[in-house]
């Protein structure tokens, strides 16, 4: 309010405040608010610079993590692929963290629509960026490993998506406190994957102290929520198939009941 008395109409000021107040909205769960500021800084940003600008390319990807975090994936991609666009052209680097992010967010939002087959090369191009820029250990670098695992078990793969899970897992381990919440992500994403390679007892070991961990935690996303859920839903019913008559039907039911009842939920929103 203060940054607009000082500056009627538009200026960099009052949309870098905009955007600002769109974040602290998303940290708080509430995404729908997120992407009304973000969109209003966004159009206030292509007023200020009609051409190529850093700070559109900033605004847009702000705009596309809101969308894909309200389940508009299909509306975010193109947000994510026409920031990319400017961050390429505006930036004489050929490596940046934020181009290699944009790049790993690009081929999430295929993974998401189903389209893991072009998403795996731009997680390939991403983690090569990565690797030139942080020549050791670094989160982000983490992190692109453990969604290149989720997008190679998406494509049926989950020998190979397994030893990039723990790749990551290894190296979060040394640049994060432990219970850091991309720590838990990555357990989410071995736990679904073992549960693939049918190492049963490794999985549910992992993934019934994990659903404890995460269940009422603020920083961990309900899509991943989800993930989890699922995966101890599809653990104790392989489980049945495998050994008839021994009440993992019965172990699958609480799980199968609260994976039915936040999934309602998200759908609700």
């Amino acid at each position: 309010a203060m940054f607009q008395r000082l500056f009627p109409g538009d200026h960099p000021e009052v949309a870098l405040g905009l955007g600002s107040v769109a974040s602290c909205l998303a940290n708080l769960g509430r995404y729908a608010e997120a992407l009304s500021k973000a969109e209003e800084a966004l159009a206030m940003t292509r007023q200020l610079f009609p051409t190529d600008h850093p700070m559109t390319a900033w605004t847009l990807i702000s705009v596309a993590n809101y969308l894909d975090s309200l389940g508009r994936t299909a509306e975010a991609l193109p947000k994510f692929e026409e920031a990319l666009a400017i961050e390429q052209r505006v930036n004489h680097e050929t490596d940046r963290n934020r181009t290699a992010g944009t790049m790993a967010n690009i081929a999430q939002c295929l993974v998401t629509l189903g389209r893991s087959e072009e998403a795996l090369p731009k997680f390939a191009e991403s983690l090569a960026m990565y690797q030139r820029l942080y020549p050791g250990d670094h989160p982000d670098l983490a992190d692109c490993l453990n969604r290149i695992g989720n997008c190679l078990r998406s494509l049926g793969r989950p020998e190979e998506a397994l030893p990039k899970h723990e790749e990551a897992l290894t190296m979060f381990a040394r640049v994060l406190p432990p219970d850091h919440w991309r720590i838990r992500i990555a357990e989410i994403g071995k736990g679904a994957t073992l549960v693939d390679v049918e190492r049963f007892p490794e999985a549910k070991v992992l993934l019934i102290p994990l659903w404890a961990n995460i269940a009422d935690r603020a920083d961990i996303q309900k899509k991943h929520k989800i993930r989890c859920l699922d995966a101890l839903v599809k653990l104790f019913e392989k489980l049945e198939t495998i050994e008839p008559g021994q009440s993992h039907a019965d172990e699958a039911a609480p799980w199968r009941a609260k994976l039915d009842e936040i999934s309602k939920a998200e759908s609700a929103k």
